[in-house]
């Protein structure tokens, strides 16, 4: 589900990348997380390698600009202000708070954001999204394991909302 998802991520992201225009030129993406750690690490990964299958390879024909906030909050927004005047092509905001800062300071700049849970309730998306501008996977919440989920339940979600 989460391949999936992210799989449709690329393809969204490769459409805006095309539709601009972008692909004669290295695409910039800011990428950013709020802490070092094993899981947030691995989305970054699973989204570097997620973009590989589609033909968008670092140092070919993508550039990424890795921030970390060191768990200082504050530092979140000052990278996303980074990112709004670097004008990179497209953020990835690993985090809540990386999201969170994302969607405040950047109004033009699409945003894919990852380990979010609740994106609804934190304000990152609207209840009823339309259209693309904010996009990303919603995380399982903390408060239940995976040996509490059904067959019917969801460990991500897909998420968007209008630029």
């Amino acid at each position: 589900m989460k391949k999936t998802a992210l799989m449709g991520i690329c393809l969204i992201f490769a459409g805006l990348v095309l539709a601009s225009g972008a692909w004669a030129e290295m695409i910039r993406i800011g990428e950013h997380q709020i802490v070092a750690h094993p899981a947030l690490d691995n989305d970054s990964k699973g989204f570097k390698v997620a973009l590989e299958e589609e033909g968008f390879v670092e140092g070919k024909n993508v550039k990424f600009d890795r921030q970390n906030a060191q768990g200082d909050q504050p530092n979140c927004v000052i990278i996303a202000r980074k990112f709004e005047d670097d004008r990179v092509d497209l953020i990835h905001a690993i985090s809540t708070p990386n999201a969170q800062a994302s969607v405040k300071i950047s109004k033009s700049i699409p945003i894919v954001f990852s380990s979010v849970t609740g994106p609804v309730e934190t304000g990152i998306v609207p209840k009823m999204p339309k259209g693309l501008g904010t996009l990303g996977l919603r995380a399982l919440p903390p408060n239940r394991s995976r040996s509490q989920l059904g067959s019917g339940d969801v460990l991500g979600s897909l998420c968007a909302s209008a630029p």
